[in-house]
């Protein structure tokens, strides 16, 4: 008897291939309430179940503030230029490396189990408070990691989203969308796109103006949240 809901999954790309339907079908069949993490997940919900699903902000943008984390952090390097490569070091090397001689400011790069390209930088080794510190206390962020994307963006620091290249390019729905939102297409950059990157460098970002938006996103996400907590009690 208990309701089940789903808040703000995704389905990593932009499309899905139709030999999964039946198996998404059977999955979704007994979720209560449907949400997903982009626009995109939408239609494909739509056109397998013929379901309406709740486009809702990723649970880190929900949380929003991570002032509480950040005081229990251990001191960390300044001033440096934080690279978190998740997937692959293809092009967001060169991008990393581009800004690093272009600011004056080391790289810094966490560690990263899966890693199989060569370092970019210094490796470090934060904690989950350090790794959300290290953001804070760097010059410049570059990521082709969503929540690298994400905690650049809460912690309003300069950043540069690189978008995966080759196969892997799909998995830029996620990313694309969310900076698409906050009207902050112009931080991404294709993999290795140093005359983008050196424009983009020292470009200010309406750091007010993206609140504004990110407000209004958060507010989807509660407002979702306490219609299918009201709907268990009546």
């Amino acid at each position: 008897g208990a309701r089940h809901v789903a808040y703000a999954p995704s389905f990593g790309k932009g499309s899905l291939d139709p030999s999964f339907d039946g198996e998404v079908r059977r999955y979704l069949s007994g979720m209560h309430g449907l949400s997903v993490r982009e626009q995109s997940g939408v239609d494909i919900v739509r056109r397998i179940t013929g379901r309406d699903a709740r486009c809702v902000p990723d649970p880190t943008i929900l949380l929003g503030d991570f002032s509480g984390l950040l005081k229990t952090a251990e001191a960390v390097p300044t001033g440096h230029v934080f690279c978190y490569a998740l997937r692959t070091g293809e092009g967001i090397r060169e991008v990393a490396e581009f800004v690093a001689r272009s600011t004056g400011a080391p790289i810094a790069s966490p560690y990263n189990v899966h890693r199989r390209w060569r370092e970019i930088g210094q490796t470090v080794y934060p904690s989950p408070a350090g790794w959300v510190a290290m953001i804070a206390t760097s010059s410049f962020v570059v990521t082709n990691s969503f929540h690298g994307t994400v905690l650049s963006i809460l912690l309003k620091k300069p950043f540069l989203t690189v978008g995966l290249p080759g196969a892997k390019g799909g998995l830029n729905e996620r990313v694309r969308n969310l900076l698409q939102q906050l009207d902050l297409m112009d931080r991404f950059v294709e993999a290795g796109d140093r005359d983008t990157v050196s424009r983009r460098i020292g470009q200010p970002i309406d750091w007010e103006g993206v609140q504004t938006r990110l407000s209004r996103i958060q507010e989807t996400g509660r407002e979702y949240l306490s219609s299918e907590i009201e709907a268990v009690t009546e």
